[in-house]
């Protein structure tokens, strides 16, 4: 599987590259509704975002997926939780960390 790049978010710095299949067609940037912009495009990359991450790396923090994805804490946690919500994620506290795993 080739490394690529993720989608960015436009107010979103840059991202590194980590090993995911591509997928054409997901948009950048979230679409503006009648209440303004949606989240749920930035969520739906970053959940997917951290769902590879743990396929590839295993087990971690929260802390540990900000520092690797490089995006916003509250919208990591936001897309931690859908995944955890969906069944497809375990978390779990550990002291002072939240850790996240596959199911």
């Amino acid at each position: 599987m080739n490394a690529v790049q993720l989608p960015l978010v436009a107010h979103e710095g840059k991202r590194s590259a980590i090993r995911a299949a591509p997928s054409e067609g997901v948009p950048a940037v979230a679409h503006e509704g009648a209440r303004g912009p949606s989240l749920m495009t930035p969520l739906g990359l970053i959940a997917g975002e951290v769902f590879v991450y743990l396929d590839a790396y295993g087990t971690t923090t929260v802390r540990r997926l900000v520092q690797m994805l490089e995006v916003p804490t509250a919208l990591l946690t936001m897309g931690a939780g859908a995944l955890i919500r969906e069944g497809l994620v375990h978390g779990s506290r550990q002291g002072a960390d939240v850790l996240v795993e596959l199911r």
